[in-house]
């Protein structure tokens, strides 16, 4: 059972309707609980690449950023403060953690292909492509956007 909210909806109840594993393979397969598809649609939720994932095994801390990007289609820059609070990291210097951020996204970038930079503020900047569903949706904010603009002049 669980909770999930966002600013308009909120659903509590199982996750998956039903799933297997082929053993051989060890591949799953999961179909979602119909309820959490019918309240956010086929583009009111995130995707990760599993391919990518399977890639930065055991590196927590790449696992976590990828996890934390995939959900953005256009990242925002973000202090390096807020990233070790949102991660929970257990190294509690954040110039010790700034190193392990720096190696993290090392990995992300040669596996993704996406790119980074930490500016003199400390702020991380990312780039990267967004996915197909992802650039639906900056558009359709695109485009409300130019509607209300539209509107006020």
């Amino acid at each position: 059972m669980v909770e999930i909210k966002d600013a308009h909806r909120a659903y509590f109840g199982p996750i998956l309707h039903h799933g297997g594993r082929d053993d051989q393979s060890g591949r799953y397969v999961i179909e979602m609980n119909p309820k959490i598809v019918e309240l956010y649609g086929l583009d009111g939720w995130s995707s990760v690449e599993f391919g990518q994932r399977m890639a930065l095994k055991k590196q927590p801390l790449a696992q976590w950023l990828h996890g934390y990007y995939s959900s953005h289609a256009k990242p925002f820059p973000v202090k390096i403060e807020t990233l070790h609070r949102l991660c929970g990291s257990q190294n509690s210097a954040i110039k010790g953690f700034k190193q392990e951020l720096k190696s993290a996204l090392g990995k992300l970038e040669k596996i993704t292909h996406w790119t980074w930079r930490i500016d003199d503020s400390d702020l991380v900047h990312l780039s990267k492509v967004p996915t197909s569903s992802q650039s639906r949706h900056l558009l359709n904010q695109a485009c409300i956007k130019a509607r209300k603009r539209d509107q006020v002049t």
